[in-house]
């Protein structure tokens, strides 16, 4: 309420306390509104556009941040499980994912995609990771000395510990769709440099 009329309203409520401007005498309390990023639905996990790529790819932010920035809603097409040792501790489960970025990146020329995730496993708490596929490369086989590619985890932000797989270290595959659209990965990644090292299988798909 504001301007003339708030002032008429606020002139009349001191000469009868007991009458209501501009209402039918009944009041009510209005509903707060909801905090920026949450939505009145039971799903708030959204993905938006970042920008632009080759063709009509988009670049797409799933989770809270692309919550905060846009009315609609949508799941997060992530569906990962780790399996394996962590600091001498077995680590096993289903990541219940918390963001999904599919980022198109080119190399020679070509289109490639870089993807990171993010989430958490029961017992375990954080989990991130990435996946890369190089411009122009939809198949890689870790550990094979030429593939063009690579996969991440890192566990409760442990960095120093991380596990990786590329063409010199892991074992196992991660494919792309076409149109780098989303993938698939069945690969083991390691913490240091050879089969010996801790390390942690990581097992799914994801849609961009």
């Amino acid at each position: 309420m504001g301007g003339r009329f708030g002032i008429a309203c606020a002139v009349a409520a001191v000469a009868v306390i007991v009458s209501a401007c501009g209402s039918s005498g009944v009041t009510t309390t209005p509903k707060a509104a909801p905090p920026v990023g949450t939505s009145n639905r039971s799903t708030t996990t959204v993905c938006r556009p970042l920008g632009t790529a080759t063709g009509s790819t988009l670049t797409r932010v799933c989770g809270a941040a692309a919550t905060a920035t846009t009315g609609a809603t949508n799941n997060i097409n992530l569906h990962l499980t780790i399996d394996g040792m962590y600091k001498s501790q077995k680590v096993q489960g289903t990541v219940i994912p918390g963001s999904l970025r599919c980022t198109p990146i080119s190399t020679g020329g070509k289109q490639g995609l870089q993807v990171t995730w993010g989430g958490t496993v029961n017992g375990v708490g954080q989990v991130s990771g990435d996946m890369m596929f190089a411009g122009g490369t939809t198949s890689i086989t870790f550990g094979d000395g030429e593939s063009q590619g690579e996969a991440s985890l890192v566990l409760k932000g442990d960095y120093q510990n991380r596990y990786g797989a590329s063409s010199a270290t892991g074992s196992g595959t991660e494919n792309a769709k076409a149109g780098y659209s989303g993938g698939t990965i069945d690969g083991v990644l390691w913490d240091g440099d050879t089969a010996s090292a801790p390390n942690m299988h990581l097992q799914g798909d994801w849609d961009c």
